[in-house]
């Protein structure tokens, strides 16, 4: 199976089960392989406030993934993209682990393009 960055809301919505059967079955595969997340999805998780079981599910979620870090070519990227557009910053991070930059916001894998263009529209 293909490995996926996957984002906050998306870990929230597989938890709280809002997602239809058919995200929430794709989504199961990916979480049985090995999670990727970001150091900024990885900060937002375990700072949720909730009860202790789902704090527990998420606690060993986290433990589970892989983490990317961010490296100065993802700090390059993520202010080459701020410069460019009016974008937050944990976004323009997110952002910044997809392509290499070009001088308007970025080079992304064709299958992030759309979500990167819905977060600097």
């Amino acid at each position: 199976m293909e490995q996926y960055l996957i984002d906050t809301n998306i870990v929230s919505d597989y938890f709280s089960a809002s997602l239809p059967e058919s995200g929430l079955l794709f989504l199961d595969g990916i979480v049985d392989a090995i999670p990727i997340l970001s150091v900024i999805t990885q900060i937002e998780l375990l700072c949720w406030n909730t009860n202790k079981t789902i704090e527990h599910w998420v606690e060993c979620f986290v433990a589970d993934s892989i983490i990317m870090d961010i490296t100065p070519d993802i700090v390059r990227k993520c202010v080459t993209i701020r410069k460019g557009k009016k974008i937050k910053t944990p976004d323009a991070i997110i952002a910044g682990y997809f392509g290499d930059v070009d001088p308007r916001f970025g080079d992304v894998d064709p299958p992030h393009r759309k979500w990167f263009n819905e977060q600097i529209t």
